[in-house]
């Protein structure tokens, strides 16, 4: 009986409590005052080109990249250089019509979009850490299907642990749905340890992404 107990107890411990990352592995992204607006998107074979019109305050800036499979059929997304703009609704509709002629078009607003949600693990973690962190991606997709839902503007729809703690929803209200999702990570101190991104709609069998949080985020994206 004592023995039973004692299992019991143990099973308790291991699937009630969680393991958060200590390892700040995106201090070098920091972007927590920046915000995409729109973003814009040109493909042209294996490579998707994007623009990106972002705030910081009362400042706009656009900035441009590529985003592409890289040897290891890895998402990879790189960065050009940001350019100031003035913050106005002119410049933007100036700058949204000049990237149409461009060929670079919006995700259209009533598309229902997919956010990849990655909480990035430690370098290292016991058997025991790794299943309290299975559990804390469990507790966090849960509290964020509950608010998309109580919204009326998403769901839950995959989650998993592979590169990651991945947490996938799809919505049709990406602003509201992107500022319910960095709350929730806030709140629950995840903001710094977290890669959130856009799926990218080439064809219904293409699942390649935008990494829109960080902001500068410049590197690899393992969806696996």
């Amino acid at each position: 009986m004592k023995k039973y107990l004692i299992f019991i107890l143990s099973a308790f411990l291991i699937t009630s409590c969680t393991y958060r990352p200590n390892q700040d592995k995106l201090t070098n992204f920091k972007s927590k005052d920046k915000k995409v607006i729109k973003s814009f998107y040109k493909i042209s074979s294996d490579t998707i080109s994007f623009a990106r019109l972002v705030t910081k305050g009362n400042d706009l800036f656009l900035s441009r990249g590529k985003i592409f499979y890289n040897q290891d059929y890895l998402t990879e997304q790189t960065l050009d250089k940001v350019v100031k703009e003035t913050n106005n609704e002119r410049t933007i509709d100036s700058l949204t019509n000049y990237f149409n002629k461009e060929k670079l078009l919006e995700i259209s607003e009533r598309e229902e979009l997919v956010m990849f949600v990655q909480i990035i693990p430690d370098s290292a973690m016991t058997s025991l850490q790794y299943f309290r962190f299975t559990n804390l991606r469990h507790k966090i997709e849960g509290k964020i299907e509950n608010e998309l839902q109580s919204l009326g503007i998403g769901q839950w729809i995959a989650g998993d642990m592979g590169a990651g703690a991945n947490m996938l929803f799809t919505t049709r209200n990406w602003e509201l749905a992107f500022r319910t999702v960095q709350e929730i990570l806030s709140k629950e101190n995840l903001i710094d340890h977290v890669l959130i991104t856009k799926r990218i709609i080439t064809a219904e069998a293409d699942w390649n992404y935008e990494i829109v949080y960080p902001v500068e985020y410049e590197g690899v994206f393992n969806s696996m």
